[in-house]
């Protein structure tokens, strides 16, 4: 902002200064206000024209999988027992031991399991294993669509569940 002198003729015949505003643009601190808000904006653009992009891109199943996972062991490690969570490779549906309904799987997605200690799942039924310590039945869930590869880890030692996504 500048600040401009003006004369001015009164009435009695005397003259006054006062100092006025010339405001011919923005201030240093407008301007960074305005350009904040714009990256915002461009930020929340970007980010929502990519997102269904790769969600129409990805296998389906491998987030309710993962939720699956996530609520056994969150179980487990509240209530103080044991749960299981069995991935039924043959009719490709999702069932646990503490509650009746099923997960179905898609069938364009090729799915297969691997375990830490015994390695690839030749048989229809795997199944992980939460303990209430915090332990649980480490490997891997492998779903591949048409463009992405998904892969859910369940560490042994911790239970972590972990969900990337990878282009094929």
């Amino acid at each position: 902002m500048r600040f401009a002198a003006q004369t001015l003729w009164r009435p009695d015949g005397d003259f006054v200064r006062r100092a006025t505003r010339d405001r011919a643009g923005l201030s240093f601190l407008e301007g960074l206000v305005v350009l904040a808000i714009l990256a915002l904006v461009a930020a929340f653009g970007i980010s929502s024209l990519r997102q269904p992009a790769v969600a129409a891109a990805s296998p389906t199943g491998a987030q309710e999988i993962s939720d699956v996972l996530r609520e056994a062991r969150n179980l487990s490690a509240s209530a103080h027992l044991e749960t299981r969570v069995y991935i039924d490779l043959e009719h490709r549906q999702v069932t646990t031991s503490w509650r009746s309904d099923v997960v179905a799987l898609p069938g364009d997605a090729e799915l297969s399991v691997t375990f830490d200690r015994t390695g690839p799942v030749r048989h229809a039924i795997a199944s992980f294993v939460f303990q209430p310590d915090g332990s649980a039945t480490g490997g891997s869930i492998r779903l591949e669509g048409d463009r992405l590869r998904q892969v859910i880890s369940v560490d042994w030692l911790t239970g972590t569940i972990l969900r990337t996504t990878q282009p094929l």
